[in-house]
């Protein structure tokens, strides 16, 4: 812990921007001086282009139940920016995968149908009381004990559907994604371990990921593919420090002072990152190392 440490003392300093640790599932510290980072007060809506993937998600249940399908508990606590029904299906938590965990998407008939892939992918359907949700936060808490499926939505009783079977050929593979119109958290626990999203950064829009995983104390790629941190930053005049296994590197490649990314390639592994708002001298960045 002696690199957070003192990279978390600089981060104290007025000339710093911004850290960004991957620790707790991400942490941020800065001044967070107006203009340069703030934390948003709005809730996420990842509607159409902002839409989100949770690789991470998919790393998880892989770990947790990779030969066969696990009993587990997901919680989808969300908003509904729109009244009525969608003219089209609305998916709250999906994936093109055929073998996939779990399935909800709410359909124009006013229904949530939610699909569990390990059970044969029997489904279930969760109608929204008096056809509508109120404005303001739902619960929706998909679970699968052995055979039984379950649904529930906010206090109503729950919808219960045993499957006839396991899935003959099941691995919790496919990315999951939401666009959901409206907000999303969630809140995953299986053999024992968790998952959730969003951690306190990205609920208030300092940190925004792409293929990340920080299980394992670093950034690093969930699936084989590239990965991005989105941090708030833009038009860096200063100095960027990354923290890598090899060291700290001085304004690294692949964090794009305009954009404000750090993009990684499937190896690669990032412990942190320091920005700053002035040129450091040679002797300032050798101290962090």
């Amino acid at each position: 812990m002696a690199i957070i440490d003192k990279w978390l003392q600089a981060a104290k300093r007025p000339d710093c921007l911004m850290a960004a640790f991957p620790y707790q599932g991400g942490l941020w510290a800065s001044p967070c001086r107006s203009g340069i980072a703030w934390p948003s007060d709005a809730p996420r809506n990842f509607s159409g282009s902002n839409y989100q993937d949770w690789a991470d998600y998919q790393a998880f249940c892989m770990g947790n139940a990779p030969a066969a399908p696990a009993d587990f508990v997901l919680e989808v606590q969300f908003t509904k920016n729109f009244s009525g029904n969608p003219a089209a299906r609305a998916d709250l938590f999906f994936t093109t995968s055929t073998t996939t965990h779990v399935v909800a998407a709410l359909y124009p008939s006013g229904v949530f149908y939610i699909y569990f892939g390990g059970r044969n992918n029997t489904y279930l359907s969760v109608p929204l009381p008096e056809g509508d949700l109120a404005a303001g936060w739902h619960k929706i808490i998909l679970s699968a004990a052995g055979l039984q499926c379950s649904a529930r939505l906010d206090a109503a009783d729950p919808v219960i559907v045993t499957a006839a079977k396991y899935s003959d050929s099941f691995t919790p593979n496919g990315v999951p994604r939401t666009q959901w119109n409206g907000s999303v958290e969630l809140r995953m626990t299986s053999g024992g371990k968790g998952w959730h999203y969003p951690t306190r950064a990205e609920r208030d829009g300092l940190l925004t990921y792409a293929n990340v995983r920080t299980d394992r104390g670093v950034f690093e790629a969930a699936t084989a593919a590239t990965w991005a941190v989105k941090t708030q930053l833009r038009n860096v005049a200063g100095t960027v420090l990354a923290q890598t296994a090899a060291g700290v590197v001085a304004d690294p490649a692949a964090f794009d002072k305009t954009t404000g990314v750090y993009t990684g390639s499937v190896a690669d592994k990032l412990l942190g990152i320091l920005a700053f708002d002035r040129v450091l001298t040679a002797a300032e960045i050798a101290a962090f190392n």
